[in-house]
């Protein structure tokens, strides 16, 4: 499996971000506080769900500025069929 994109509705400072990662390299650069460590929190919380509420907020990467809290990573296999895997933070309306 190939990671094709990244498509950030929501997470952390992150907020409608489209991130093409098809190369046969991906190169992550940037200064300081400019969503570096943010992005690869989105994948991995992509891969494997979200932080429990009840664990730190800085895992969790609620939203700065409100909206949808997740999004979308592409792939593609040996054959170029493609999966998408799209994750959303439930909502707690108790």
């Amino acid at each position: 499996m190939k990671l094709l994109e990244a498509q950030i509705d929501g997470f952390g400072q992150l907020q409608g971000l489209q991130c093409r990662l098809d190369g046969k390299s991906a190169i992550i650069y940037g200064l300081n506080e400019a969503g570096k460590s943010t992005l690869m929190g989105f994948i991995r919380t992509m891969l494997y769900g979200f932080a429990r509420r009840n664990g730190p907020s800085a895992d969790r990467q609620e939203p700065v500025n409100g909206g949808n809290h997740g999004g979308r990573l592409m792939f593609a296999d040996e054959s170029g069929d493609v999966y998408i895997v799209e994750r959303y933070a439930s909502v707690n309306r108790g």
